[in-house]
């Protein structure tokens, strides 16, 4: 982060207003929230000044939000709301969706600190409705949070702890997501580096070297993944843990309030489900150690890149999961998926993922013209065909073999009225 100091000397190298100036201004703004209201209204009028000189609307929202939040800070609840509500106008007619919820959320709260209920439940619900609309899941986790809040000043203790646990899964779910994505790039970033050192360690004369060189690596790539995937363990163990307990002491605060034996049942499934997280974890670094070559996969990122070879299909992909594999994955759905299109002529291709606890679990439904009964302990052999040009079933053996090597299984039924269902059962991440 840029310090105050640095902001304000470039400020001065700015001779002309323009964009760049009013971008400082607005930096040392927020800069000055913790340090001196004062300052940080200074700089705000000074910004609001000149993004009405550039005549950029949004520029003008911005700022009028930035000084409403300094009049919050300063608890002038009244005059905040006034700033506010010519931001949200000006945001309502540019048409940005997310600012406008922002608008309403902040508006919300500012009403809740005035203590008018009714007022804020009306403008945090305009926010809800806007999150959904964008899929903003930051603002849908605020959303329940305020609303929690409200319910319990309210004595409505039951909404409360309603909106409260919607409040953890939200946040739950949030970090999930960010973990896996950094290990995703962890990984990227380091087969990156991987291939630098591979070119460098060939342009060295001394084959000795090279090869210790190589060592080194080797054992420096097996530390670093073991010590991400660690990371990864620790995080979601620590995460979640903090927001199971989290429930159980709301549930005991509540229980104690009102007597209501549900909150005993409440807490019993929160220690529940942090017994097997524990457990899960423990399985999962098993797993980990004994795979070193298997990596973190998104499931609809493969399998949106394998139907778009195949535009005649009508495909339909519910859910979605990530799974330890390696490059055979890609393998293992391209042959279900061709099978289904070619030897058994299907048009149409179900694809549901589903997770539980320990398991990911692909069903594979198609309608096509479908494969025996008496055939479904066979077509995973090695070497079995079955069907009037004797195709149906090659690869088949391959996604076998592929699904062992995760540790996986693959099964067959018959779907309903006609065609076959695969079913891949993963190990679950996270």
């Amino acid at each position: 982060m840029i310090s105050i100091e640095t902001l304000e000397k470039q400020l001065t190298e700015y001779k002309k207003d323009n964009e760049e100036k009013l971008e400082i201004l607005n930096k040392l703004t927020f800069s000055y929230f913790d340090v001196s209201l004062e300052k940080a209204m200074n700089y705000g009028e000074i910004a609001l000044k000149l993004s009405k000189k550039s005549n950029n609307q949004k520029n003008v929202a911005d700022t009028l939000a930035n000084i409403g939040v300094i009049h919050d800070l300063r608890k002038n609840y009244e005059k905040a709301l006034e700033y506010y509500f010519k931001s949200l106008n000006i945001r309502k007619e540019i048409g940005d969706i997310h600012e406008i919820a922002t608008s309403y959320e902040n508006i919300a709260i500012l009403y809740l600190k005035l203590q008018n209920y009714k007022k804020s439940t009306e403008y945090l619900n305009n926010s809800y409705k806007l999150a959904k609309e964008i899929n903003d899941i930051y603002l849908i986790k605020n959303y329940y949070k305020i609303l929690s809040d409200i319910h319990f000043i309210q004595n409505n203790y039951k909404k409360a702890f309603k909106y409260y646990k919607l409040f953890s899964e939200t946040k739950d779910a949030i970090f999930n997501e960010e973990s896996n994505k950094k290990v995703a790039e962890t990984q990227t970033k380091y087969e990156t580096n991987r291939k630098e050192k591979e070119k460098e360690i060939y342009k060295l004369k001394n084959i000795e070297l090279a090869k210790a060189n190589e060592v080194i690596k080797n054992k420096n790539k097996e530390l670093e993944i073991h010590r991400e995937h660690l990371n990864l363990i620790n995080k979601i163990l620590r995460h979640d843990l903090t927001n199971n307990f989290a429930v159980i002491h709301s549930a005991v605060r509540l229980f104690k309030d009102l007597k209501d034996e549900q909150y005993l049942i409440e807490i019993n499934k929160s220690v529940h489900k942090s017994v097997e997280l524990i457990q899960n974890m423990k399985d999962l670094k098993n797993f980990i150690n004994s795979h070193q070559n298997l990596k973190l996969y998104y499931l609809n990122d493969i399998l949106n890149k394998i139907i778009i070879d195949y535009p005649d299909i009508d495909f339909n992909i519910i859910g979605e999961g990530k799974v330890l594999a390696d490059e055979k994955l890609n393998s293992v759905f391209e042959n279900i998926i061709k099978n289904a299109i070619i030897h058994g002529n299907a048009d149409r291709i179900d694809i549901n993922i589903k997770n539980n606890e320990k398991k990911c679990e692909v069903e594979i439904a198609d309608n096509g013209i479908g494969i025996p009964s008496k055939m479904h302990n066979k077509i995973f052999n090695e070497g079995f065909k079955y069907g009037e040009k004797g195709h149906i079933g090659l690869g088949l053996f391959i996604v076998k073999k592929a699904m062992e090597s995760f540790e996986g299984i693959v099964s067959i039924k018959d779907n309903k009225p006609n065609g076959a269902v695969f079913v891949l059962t993963f190990r679950k991440v996270g």
